[in-house]
């Protein structure tokens, strides 16, 4: 495989892994990103595969500039909507069957960016980095006429763990270095995949989330 070979494996045992990727994680986050990173490395050491929250990092998430311009696009759909609807917002429901035609779905193509927290050093390019999937629930909305206000919630997935494509394609750390030549990747990878530790050390779902409440005046 490339950039993981037998030196990878010389001499070294399950702890050498461990400290070569919490001190990758370490470089990688600061201040209380990092304890929640370290946090991250111990749960995935402890092989249950179970959904990981941390209030914290859902904040860290929320506050993000690219999370921030998500919601400002998803809130400018929807107030689209509303007002072209006279607040009527019926036909924003949509189900699995008829998802890819719904407005919602239909108008989010090519226009809305989805997040990414690639930071170098804040935590979240290590804890993060990219999404899995996303959920957007519209769970209040109050209308009297000319005035809406309505309450988003957001849920973003991600998951925790290494594939091939991690450590072999030309991703970049920050333009320095491939993951794959980074010792703390190459030893996570080695955990999760190695026939060695038949799949005690398992990758997990990671999820934020948090509400938004939106107001306006129909024109």
């Amino acid at each position: 495989m490339k950039y993981i070979n037998w030196v990878d494996f010389l001499g070294l045992e399950v702890n050498d892994y461990v400290y070569s990727w919490k001190s990758l994680v370490k470089m990688a986050s600061t201040g209380d990103m990092q304890d929640i990173a370290l946090d991250m490395v111990n749960h995935f050491m402890d092989g249950t595969a179970t959904d990981y929250w941390n209030l914290v990092l859902s904040q860290n998430i929320e506050e993000h500039s690219s999370s921030k311009k998500y919601i400002l696009q998803i809130s400018d759909i929807t107030n689209g909507y509303i007002e072209n609807n006279d607040g009527d917002i019926s036909g924003l429901v949509y189900n699995e069957n008829n998802r890819e035609n719904s407005y919602m779905v239909s108008k989010m193509k090519n226009v809305v960016d989805e997040p990414v927290y690639d930071d170098a050093f804040s935590g979240l390019g290590i804890c993060v980095d990219g999404l899995y999937g996303n959920e957007i629930e519209l769970i209040s909305y109050y209308f009297d006429g000319t005035n809406y206000e309505y309450t988003l919630k957001f849920t973003l997935y991600d998951i925790y763990g290494l594939d091939s494509a991690d450590i072999e394609a030309n991703k970049m750390v920050k333009k320095i270095a491939g993951f794959g030549l980074v010792g703390g990747f190459r030893a996570w990878y080695i955990l999760q995949h190695c026939n060695l530790y038949g799949g005690d050390y398992q990758p997990y779902i990671t999820y934020s989330s948090f509400e938004k409440t939106i107001r306006g005046t129909l024109q």
